[in-house]
């Protein structure tokens, strides 16, 4: 992990820049202008075992992407996206579900960039 956390993440997953590459078209990315939903992990994680959807949809608008996570069974708590030393945060609602708006499209288009963390953190007490 490249940061450290204040507590134990309940899921900690790495996206390198070739999985980004292989899950998002390189024309779309640079570009922009797609309405399409793309998959960028979908599996399961954890202990205990919850299956994880990571989904990045364009904002052509505002030149940024917008990622949703799920999760099954719901899981309370944070998620936490670093990519270098940018930081996006959310709070899963009681479906387990999480949005993050407006990471810029720069951060997904730079194939030399730093990878995609993310770190499903419990709840604050």
């Amino acid at each position: 992990m490249s940061e450290a956390y204040e507590e134990t993440p309940l899921i900690h997953i790495v996206l390198t820049r070739r999985a980004l590459q292989l899950a998002l078209p390189a024309t779309e990315v640079a570009r922009g202008g797609s309405e399409d939903v793309y998959v960028l992990f979908d599996g399961t994680e954890g202990d205990p075992p919850r299956r994880l959807t990571i989904v990045v949809t364009e904002d052509s608008e505002r030149s940024s992407w917008d990622m949703q996570v799920t999760t099954a069974p719901p899981v309370s708590g944070r998620l936490l996206v670093t990519v270098g030393v940018q930081s996006f945060s959310g709070r899963f609602d009681g479906s387990g579900a999480v949005a993050i708006t407006g990471i810029p499209s720069v951060l997904l288009a730079d194939e030399d960039g730093p990878p995609f963390e993310l770190a499903i953190l419990p709840p604050r007490a």
